[in-house]
């Protein structure tokens, strides 16, 4: 901007009052700008909706046609979701033999890399060892999906294992 100005005040002006000047004239424009514009706003003009008159008589047709419906295509998993199902299914499958309503509920957090179970009542009529027994091989099987932590609560949410951080067996909290 400096080198815009006669040489005689450039000399004269300081920084500030070039810079005073400069934000002065900004405002003055923009001041002006907003002064000019219409206050109100444009009006919008309603177009009144279209009415439609039901007809006196209705007749209803003596024969009806049975129409079938097409069959309702099952929609396409996403790869988290598929991976969700293999999850489910290979846990279920370790979990068979103790009950088909076990396992209630399987979350699986990916970002934090862990498998969250959700057990039934049933939990609790286990004996001590299948617990020990099934709940290893949950988290063998949650190590092999690579999943590093694995947490296995009742319907409560009562924590009743997880996965160890220091050694290699499951860690139950709540037994009977």
């Amino acid at each position: 901007v400096r080198s815009l100005l006669p040489a005689a005040w450039n000399e004269k002006l300081s920084d500030w009052m070039l810079t005073g000047a400069i934000a002065s004239v900004v405002v003055v424009i923009l001041w002006t700008t907003l002064a000019l514009l219409p206050k109100t706003p444009a009006q919008v003009a309603q177009v009144p909706g279209d009415t439609i008159n039901s007809p006196e008589n209705l007749e209803l047709a003596e024969e009806s046609q049975l129409v079938e419906s097409e069959p309702i295509p099952t929609p396409e998993l996403t790869p988290e979701q598929s991976l969700i199902v293999a999850i489910q299914n290979q846990i279920t499958g370790i979990t068979a033999q103790y009950g088909n309503d076990l396992i209630q509920a399987i979350e699986a957090n990916f970002l934090t890399s862990m498998l969250l179970l959700k057990v039934s009542d049933e939990w609790y009529q286990l004996n001590d060892g299948q617990q020990n027994t099934l709940a290893q091989r949950m988290l063998s099987q949650s190590q092999e999906l690579d999943f590093s932590k694995l947490e296995i609560t009742d319907l409560e949410g009562t924590l009743v294992a997880r996965s160890p951080v220091v050694g290699s067996s499951m860690v139950i909290f709540t037994r009977h």
